[in-house]
């Protein structure tokens, strides 16, 4: 087992509703002891999961049994503060949005592999950042 991983917002929401890639999400909890992910990764979740129940993708009770598994899952949060300065400078000098830069930040910094389902995301870390040599995995 290997010990520590970034996970960006779109895996952690595979992990809490069943959906196409949860179960390559799941099998990270088999692999990592601890996850990584900045402040923004809560928030990310939440908004992502109020959405899905406004638009009657999700029903409430799903969504409250959802944050509970959110809630075990083993991650340790990265005070957005120590990673503001270079998630901003990422965000302003790269097309980027602040919320995915920390992730990324977070995962060069520490120099921890970073799985992300956003194929987007993915697609920019391995071409435009690939200078920064970020371990970067798509669950699809």
């Amino acid at each position: 087992m290997n010990d520590i991983a970034v996970i960006d917002s779109s895996v952690a929401i595979k992990l809490m509703i069943k959906e196409h890639g949860s179960e390559e999400a799941l099998n990270l909890i088999n692999k990592y002891a601890l996850f990584v992910a900045p402040s923004v990764f809560t928030i990310e979740v939440d908004a992502v999961m109020t959405k899905k129940v406004r638009s009657r993708m999700l029903p409430y009770g799903t969504f409250e049994r959802a944050l509970e598994g959110f809630d075990r899952i083993p991650v340790h949060i990265i005070d957005y503060k120590d990673i503001r300065e270079n998630t901003l400078f990422m965000s302003s000098t790269y097309m980027i949005s602040s919320y995915d830069a920390s992730f990324v930040v977070v995962a060069h910094s520490f120099e921890l592999p970073f799985y992300t389902a956003d194929k987007r995301l993915y697609n920019f870390i391995t071409r435009d950042l690939s200078s920064l040599n970020i371990n970067a995995f798509l669950i699809e």
